[in-house]
């Protein structure tokens, strides 16, 4: 199982797995981003997933924030993806590259640890942006550290 690099798609590591990202040779453009609460359960992504396979519902989206966009080369600290942690993410080689990628635990299906895939939807709508992150618009708190929200669509990489 796993996730494919053949293609710059944002997808997930399971809720309880680590990625460790070293760039050995060539440099990789990454694009990752955090859920803002509540966070999407993955029995949710699961379904999402189902659904999106079968044809008969309306992709779910998911509110998330940007964490970040960096090019990755051998120079570049190792990266940590981590369950609450930059989880969402995108890898592009910009020329021919090399990657150690150390998964801890593995992806496996089986275990519930699978791969879950998204495409972005542009920026969230601010009233939904700043429910999710447990502000009140009426009040006009809670959009510290939001600008960057986006919505994320579940999509099923064979449909997509």
């Amino acid at each position: 199982a796993g996730c494919s690099l053949t293609a710059p798609r944002l997808h997930t590591a399971a809720a309880e797995m680590t990625v460790f990202c070293r760039v050995i040779d060539g440099s990789l453009a990454m694009r990752s981003y955090d859920w803002l609460p509540p966070a999407p359960t993955g029995a949710q992504l699961d379904e999402a997933s189902r659904k999106q396979q079968r044809g008969r519902a309306p992709p779910d989206a998911y509110p998330a924030t940007l964490r970040g966009e960096t090019i990755l080369t051998p120079e570049s600290p190792t990266f940590a993806l981590r369950p609450d942690f930059a989880n969402i993410h995108s890898f592009e080689a910009l020329a021919d590259t090399a990657v150690l990628d150390l998964q801890l635990p593995p992806y496996d299906d089986r275990k519930g640890r699978d791969c879950h895939y998204f495409a972005s939807e542009g920026e969230a709508a601010p009233a939904l942006a700043e429910a999710a992150a447990g502000g009140d618009s009426a009040r006009g708190g809670g959009s510290e550290g939001i600008c960057c929200a986006e919505t994320l669509r579940v999509i099923s990489p064979e449909l997509d």
